[in-house]
C-alpha cells in the first residue's frame, strides 16, 4: 500500500461510519481494548541510548 499525501486536510476522504448496532462494531470495540491493554504495560527507559546491533536492543 503506497503513501498518500494530501496539501490539507479537506482533501482527505472522510471517515467510513459503521452502521448501528452491528455486531462486528463489539469485535472492534474488543479489540482496540485488548490493544490498549497490551500497550499499557510496555515500558521504556527515558533516555538516549546508542547500541551496536538490532539483537542489542531486543534484550535492552
Amino acid at each position: 500500500m503506497g503513501v498518500r499525501r494530501f496539501r490539507s486536510v479537506s482533501e482527505m476522504p472522510g471517515l467510513k461510519w459503521r452502521p448501528r448496532f452491528d455486531p462486528k462494531n463489539l469485535q472492534i470495540a474488543c479489540a482496540l481494548s485488548q490493544t490498549a491493554r497490551r500497550l499499557a504495560n510496555v515500558y521504556s527507559k527515558p533516555g538516549v541510548r546508542k547500541l551496536r546491533s538490532v539483537a542489542e536492543r531486543q534484550f535492552a
